[in-house]
């Protein structure tokens, strides 16, 4: 057994569905409906939702605890908690061997954690009205494109298109995201109707046509997670034919976005212009600066490969990587904010430590994603599985290109819909006084 219980709704039935639901799980709900579009609008707000959030499901997991339910971690679920506990054990054996202190660097990492209860107390609600959060998912999806539409805003150093306190890079990160959330919650739990298949189509193109004017071409990349995995999350044998055929038909909406997007055409372009430039000896591009980041941070790794340089000490470390000539000005004094790779910067700050644990922070959620897209007798949890690996997928994708989790509210958004997604594949079994498995 791998712990999870039947789906409510579905032929085992089973799982908790209580005649009437607690305030706590409702107001749970409606705070998970709120901060996929809330997070776009207002600066704060998925931090707050998530604080909120925090509590009342310490609440929920204190209500149980004096009902005197048996508490008992299957392997995965342990496997989780670290997984989300390992960003701030890695900063703290960075910090002990650096005997560099500081809390800074703790506050993105422990976000991570706290999303742990978050989960648990989510499981208690059950699956088909946790399934209303596609709602939310949408509206996060719809309000990528209407802003970009009816109230673009103008990134201060290129022009681009962003939101009012995201710059193009995150936000087009952020719209993609949902795009794909949105795309694969059709069919959740049971077959959609013809109109909210639309409306889901709709908000895919909505969101996708939102980060096509960001010009976020690392964005752009993780949309190709939609052909891959969209067989596996519809029950459909991933045949080569039909694999091929997908592929096919994604290479040509691609190359038509190519021919009718202008915004396409040009970071296309740029692309190969600053290749061409990286040749030539010039090295201050997007690519070029990219490519001198990558080879410091390798360089630091190779010099301190287990622990790192330390979160702290690396931005104060760019100027004299820049005297020894290994960065230019302008890449020295953008190193000093990050260095355009998730695990590349991990790597340098935490050495071996910190690339362990953010490869963590991805693998264990996607590997419980991938069982439960894969078990047969719980075909209820199919498409919200394969949000869940869509959305780790992406992220995973992101972070090629950028430090993704470098801002909180990403960190908090990448930790919260995990979350939420776990909590749907594996909802706490009927009986009241069952385990949490």
């Amino acid at each position: 057994m791998d712990g999870r219980a039947p789906m409510a709704g579905g032929q085992g039935g089973g799982c908790v569905r209580p005649a009437r639901a607690s305030l706590v799980e409702s107001t749970m709900l409606v705070l998970l409906l709120v901060y996929p579009l809330g997070m776009l609008l207002t600066r704060g707000t998925l931090d707050a939702d998530f604080a909120l959030l925090l509590l009342l499901g310490v609440a929920v997991l204190l209500h149980a605890r004096r009902r005197r339910r048996h508490v008992v971690s299957a392997p995965w679920v342990a496997g989780y908690a670290v997984a989300m506990c390992a960003p701030l054990l890695a900063e703290f054996a960075s910090q002990l061997a650096n005997r560099r202190w500081g809390w800074q660097p703790y506050d993105r990492a422990w976000r991570f954690a706290v999303a742990v209860p978050i989960f648990l107390a989510l499981r208690s609600i059950p699956p088909q009205r946790l399934r209303l959060w596609r709602l939310g998912v949408l509206a996060g999806a719809f309000g990528c494109g209407a802003a970009v539409l009816l109230a673009p805003v103008a990134y201060r150093f290129d022009g681009r298109l962003s939101g009012d306190f995201l710059n193009p890079i995150y936000y087009g990160d952020f719209s993609v995201s949902l795009a794909l959330l949105a795309v694969f919650s059709q069919d959740w739990g049971r077959r959609d109707r013809v109109w909210f298949r639309v409306l889901v189509w709709l908000g895919f193109a909505a969101a996708v046509f939102a980060a096509v004017d960001t010009g976020a071409r690392g964005a752009w990349l993780a949309l190709a997670l939609l052909p891959l995995l969209w067989p596996v999350a519809h029950g459909s044998a991933p045949s080569a034919k039909r694999s091929l055929g997908l592929i096919a038909l994604f290479v040509g909406a691609s190359a038509v976005m190519i021919v009718a997007a202008p915004e396409v055409r040009l970071r296309i372009a740029e692309l190969y212009a600053n290749l061409a430039q990286w040749r030539r000896g010039h090295l201050d591009t997007s690519i070029g600066i990219r490519l001198q980041h990558w080879r410091v941070a390798l360089l630091l790794f190779a010099r301190n490969p287990w622990f790192g340089v330390g979160t702290l000490q690396l931005p104060h470390l760019m100027p004299q990587l820049q005297r020894e000539g290994w960065l230019t000005r302008r890449a020295m004094l953008l190193g000093r904010g990050e260095l355009h790779s998730e695990i590349l910067a991990h790597a340098a700050a935490q050495g071996a430590v910190g690339v362990a644990a953010t490869l963590a922070v991805y693998a264990v959620p996607a590997a419980r994603f991938w069982s439960c897209l894969h078990d047969d007798a719980h075909r209820e949890v199919r498409a919200a599985a394969a949000m869940g690996l869509a959305f780790v997928g992406a992220f995973f994708v992101f972070g090629w290109t950028v430090q993704t989790f470098d801002l909180d509210m990403t960190t908090s958004y990448y930790a919260l819909t995990v979350a939420v997604l776990l909590a749907a594949c594996n909802p706490l079994p009927a009986n009241p006084d069952g385990n949490f498995c």
